[in-house]
């Protein structure tokens, strides 16, 4: 009862603050409104009932430290990601914070990491949570000096949090009475608001209830617990003794990421609009100086194949020198790459962009390189495949994403990332509304080209950033401007993925009574349109779809983990050729062995999924060809 009245209020609230929304189309952020909301204290006591945690030390020359540098998730080494039943620790991205210390940084929001809201009602309460394993502290006293530093960004690119919303910190104190029992006590908390740039935070640990065998840190946003929603950033986190209060400079330089793409605005390309003409762009990186004084650094940028890891030819590399200012982090001007590399492969090609820190001190090696890859094959994008929150209208009209197609191509599906969030009317998430796939042809939204409603339903997926592809009924033939994007059913926002990181406002477009109307917003809706064209022969192989085996010969064993691979044929043959293709199309020749009915793999292959497409003969002169997926690890 008490909800429905809560609900009730909410509405007549919300009508209020946003009735002239009844009337006006609007572009809408996140979920359609957030109302009052009841705010629920947070458990800071509680059983552990499951495993033990992993047990951690520390030493004035060997800290917990964590930057974020290193994959898509915390480390599992440093965090107990099994901590909270059920699971809701945050994700490491790489584009959602603005000027983070270094590469990489914990993004909390009210998401889970199997990509559903926390919850399904306007409640307050904890959202992403982030614990370390225990650390074994009690050789140390007070007089040992031990600090916590960290660097925390409310909203990013992402949602800010409210005043009312707050991101918390949490120690575990020594157990009195049950020694089963956990004490979390709260020793930082920040009110949200809009975003600012990194601050460090330090505590010192002095109260002798913390030097114990089972001490941990609690990372922990707290706020709407149903979305994209109150976005926090955490970065470099440094737990050490022997520290002072101003221990807050690092010997370190770090790279943190590509404000724009070498081919920018594209994130990637299809083969035929890459070969059209000439892409490559001038490009900014940013870079981090935590050292306390401006410096000089040597950046080396160049494009290479990864699986020959070798530069394109022409030589794809330039080195440069770049100031770095005291304590922050930087926008460093690169120069355009020479032209488009000639490519032979008509199918898919990768280019993976490295970028690194050459010099020769510093504290964190790690996060002075990253590389992103660039994908030639049948994409079209302009997103850096990571969504900052989620974007529609709040009445049943169309949107859609400005691309120009160069040469002349075949529009096979669209590839869409919806951000996941609460419908507060109808109960439950987005998941599941339906919507029209809609291309337009021209810069007025009756240009419709072309539009599919069956079958054509929000879905989320399984993980963060998941695209789901939605493959036309039938082909159409594209060039020249089309906007691509759909029709929403309703009057609630179906939550399109934006992305703050790349700026493409000039392409998003509309529909305000039949106008078509350029958004307000400097960002990039998650929407790739799939290009191929249909002429090639044989169709290409790519990442976008499975092959289908279509023989009976089988291959042994899969995954492999060496050289020898074996195959099962219910009938003998004369002679077999077999190859493997890469996801980037590269060919690579197989000697096989018929007598021992093995096959030899060339070495030094990178891991990953291949292709093996094979030719056999057999003893009627009949001939079978397929193919066959092949893992190697």
């Amino acid at each position: 009862m008490f909800r429905f009245f809560l609900l009730i209020a909410c509405l007549g609230c919300m009508t209020i603050l946003h009735g002239q929304n009844q009337q006006i189309p609007q572009e809408i952020l996140g979920p359609a409104f957030q109302g009052r909301a009841n705010t629920a204290p947070p458990i800071l006591t509680y059983s552990r009932a499951g495993g033990s945690k992993d047990t951690l030390f520390i030493q004035s020359s060997n800290p917990f430290f964590d930057d974020f540098s290193a994959g898509s998730l915390p480390d599992s080494n440093l965090w107990d990601l099994c901590a909270s039943d059920p699971q809701r620790y945050p994700t490491v991205m790489r584009h959602a914070a603005v000027r983070p210390p270094s590469l990489g940084a914990a993004m909390f929001d009210g998401v889970s990491p199997g990509n559903r809201p926390y919850e399904r009602n306007l409640l307050r309460g904890g959202c992403d949570r982030l614990e370390s394993h225990y650390i074994d502290v009690s050789n140390l006293d007070p007089d040992s000096d031990v600090w916590l530093s960290f660097f925390l960004q409310p909203q990013g690119f992402g949602h800010a949090p409210s005043s009312r919303d707050s991101f918390r910190v949490y120690f575990n104190a020594k157990a009195k009475s049950d020694p089963a029992k956990d004490s979390l006590i709260k020793v930082f908390s920040q009110a949200g608001s809009s975003q600012h740039s990194f601050r460090q935070t330090t505590i010192r640990i002095s109260n002798p209830i913390y030097f114990h065998t089972r001490f941990y840190m609690v990372f922990e946003s707290f706020g709407y617990q149903n979305g994209v929603l109150n976005s926090w950033h955490l970065d470099y986190v440094n737990l050490g003794l022997e520290r002072t209060p101003s221990d807050t400079l690092y010997l370190d330089r770090s790279l943190c990421y590509l404000k724009s793409s070498p081919f920018h605005p594209y994130t990637a390309i299809p083969y035929q609009q890459y070969q059209a003409g000439q892409l490559a762009k001038p490009f900014e990186i940013i870079a981090s100086n935590l050292t306390g004084q401006s410096t000089s650094v040597n950046i080396q940028a160049e494009i290479t194949d990864p699986v020959a890891g070798t530069l394109f030819s022409p030589p794809y590399r330039q080195n440069f020198s770049a100031a770095l200012s005291a304590y922050g982090a930087s926008g460093l001007a690169a120069n355009a790459f020479a032209d488009n590399q000639s490519l032979n492969n008509p199918y898919a090609v990768t280019f993976r962009q490295d970028i690194s820190l050459m010099q020769n001190v510093d504290k964190w090696a790690p996060n002075d390189r990253f590389a992103y890859d660039f994908r030639i094959d049948t994409i079209m994008a302009y997103d850096d495949g990571e969504a900052d929150t989620g974007y529609g209208l709040n009445k049943a009209r169309g949107f859609g994403q400005r691309f120009d197609i160069r040469s002349q191509d075949s529009l096979m599906a669209v590839w869409i990332c919806f951000a996941p969030q609460i419908d507060f009317f109808n109960g439950g998430t987005m998941e599941g509304e339906s919507f029209e796939l809609t291309i337009w042809h021209a810069g007025h939204p009756d240009s419709i080209l072309y539009s599919q409603s069956a079958d054509m339903r929000v879905a989320y997926g399984d993980s963060n950033n998941h695209f789901q592809r939605y493959r036309l009924l039938k082909p159409i033939s594209v060039s020249g401007t089309i906007y691509v994007g759909l029709r929403q059913l309703s009057t609630t926002s179906v939550g399109v993925g934006m992305d703050w990181s790349y700026d493409n406002q000039d392409k998003i477009y509309w529909d305000s009574l039949g106008i078509w109307t350029r958004s307000r917003y400097p960002a990039t809706l998650m929407i790739r349109p799939e290009l191929r064209n249909i002429l090639f022969n044989p169709p290409p192989f790519t990442a976008v779809e499975d092959l289908q085996a279509s023989s009976k010969l089988t291959f042994y064993p899969n995954p492999l983990d060496g050289t020898r691979l074996y195959w099962r044929f219910p009938t003998p043959f004369r002679e077999l050729n077999v190859e493997l293709i890469d996801m980037q199309g590269r060919r690579f020749p197989c000697k096989t062995e018929e007598e021992f009915q093995q096959i030899s793999i060339p070495s030094g292959l990178s891991s990953g999924l291949y292709i093996l497409s094979f030719q056999a003969m057999d003893r009627a002169g009949k001939t079978q060809m397929g193919t066959s997926k092949i893992w190697i690890r």
